[in-house]
């Protein structure tokens, strides 16, 4: 896999876990499914890099996961809108 990808998502993602053990079965799952297509980048320099590019199947995944996402973490939002911000006035036994 590209390491550019690798350099990109794991400052995201560090805090939950380790990110080429979970990437990489992940973008296997996604060749699986034909929502990328894969190929091996290699020349005189560099190491071989595994090239992955979205399908157009894996684009309209994309744009129905993103817009699914979006309702989501609205309601989400809301929800937690509703509830009452902690006072730093309390005492312990008002918690």
């Amino acid at each position: 896999m590209d390491d550019q990808l690798l350099d990109r998502i794991t400052p995201q993602v560090d805090a939950v876990g380790q990110v080429q053990g979970t990437v990489y079965p992940l973008l296997n799952r996604l060749h699986d499914a034909g929502f990328v297509t894969s190929y091996w980048e290699v020349n005189d320099t560099d190491r071989p890099r595994r090239i992955y590019q979205l399908t157009e199947g894996g684009r309209q995944e994309l744009e129905s996961f993103q817009e699914d996402w979006e309702r989501f973490s609205g309601s989400v939002t809301s929800l937690l809108a509703t509830i009452p911000k902690k006072h730093n006035d309390r005492t312990r036994d008002d918690v």
